[in-house]
């Protein structure tokens, strides 16, 4: 991830694409994330005998979901709706961070897959979101932590999606229209966030699989 030199805010490198339409397609996939996934499922077949165990089904699940997001997340930048696209960037940021956070504590699996009501003593308690993503911030992305801050204060109804239908203009008048719209370049900067997140999505995805079938040998 690029920052700039001593600001608190996360810069995103998009200078190698010369559109947004050039930005989109390099970041469009067409098979989702089948090209990483596919060969770990196969993998696991020919270890296992095709056996299933939760940390198989989170695997399973965490695949479709960033593929889901990831494929929703182009489509509403194609939309131009700044509103949904950076939800949606928020979400994936934090299914990397809870992927990552099972291939450190694999038993984890068990806290998401059970009703917190229904949580047994050998249960692990659920962790917060805050929790999560500081353990990321810790062990793989020291900018994790700020990226995923500025994308719940984008998402957030606070002072920043206040004023983003409005332009203000002469004589204390301005324009305001009903329809969501990119401001600026900000179309740009979640094409390059999605390429960002979108790395940190395959090495996960990675590092599940070989933690999937270290467990699968023992």
């Amino acid at each position: 991830m690029v920052t700039d030199d001593g600001s608190d805010r996360h810069m995103v490198d998009y200078s190698d694409f010369s559109s947004l339409a050039s930005a989109l397609e390099a970041v469009e996939r067409d098979r989702g994330y089948d090209e990483i996934v596919k060969p770990i499922m196969d993998q696991h077949r020919i270890h296992t005998a095709g056996r299933v165990d939760m940390f198989y089904l989170f695997f399973c699940s965490a695949a479709t979901r960033m593929r889901g997001l990831h494929d929703s997340i182009v489509r509403e930048i194609k939309h131009g709706n700044p509103h949904s696209t950076f939800s949606l960037l928020r979400q994936l940021a934090e299914t990397v961070a809870v992927s990552f956070y099972v291939v450190d504590h694999p038993n984890y699996v068990h806290a998401i897959a059970t009703d917190p009501r229904d949580r047994d003593a050998k249960t692990p308690k659920r962790r917060s979101v805050t929790a999560i993503v500081d353990h990321m911030d810790r062990t793989r992305s020291e900018q994790f932590r700020l990226v995923y801050g500025e994308l719940c204060t984008i998402t957030h109804f606070d002072a920043a999606a206040l004023w983003a239908p409005f332009d203000p203009g002469e004589d204390r008048k301005f324009t305001w229209t009903s329809f969501p719209r990119f401001r600026g370049n900000q179309d740009m900067y979640a094409v390059g966030l999605l390429r960002e997140l979108s790395q940190m999505v395959e090495a996960a995805l990675e590092q599940m699989g070989l933690t999937m079938l270290g467990i699968s040998h023992e």
